[in-house]
């Protein structure tokens, strides 16, 4: 994937109707933008409108649990 995107990431999340109970799967982009710095600007704007959507709604559904960021490299 790092040769067709400047940035890539492993992705996780819990699937609560799949057997296994958790997907991976890469995120990857050639845009200057940043997975964890979603525009501001967009959320602001829809989020007043939205009964479950807000900006941190937002931050915590692409969060990687400790033990996905060590075994992919990207605790810090």
């Amino acid at each position: 994937m790092k040769n067709h995107f400047s940035q890539v990431a492993p992705m996780y999340a819990p699937i609560g109707i799949y057997p296994g109970g958790a997907w991976s799967f890469v995120w990857g982009t050639s845009s200057d933008s940043s997975i964890e710095q979603p525009l501001l600007d967009r959320i602001q704007h829809v989020e007043s409108d939205t009964y479950w959507y807000n900006h941190s709604v937002h931050l915590g559904a692409l969060a990687q649990p400790n033990h996905v960021r060590r075994v992919v490299g990207l605790h810090r």
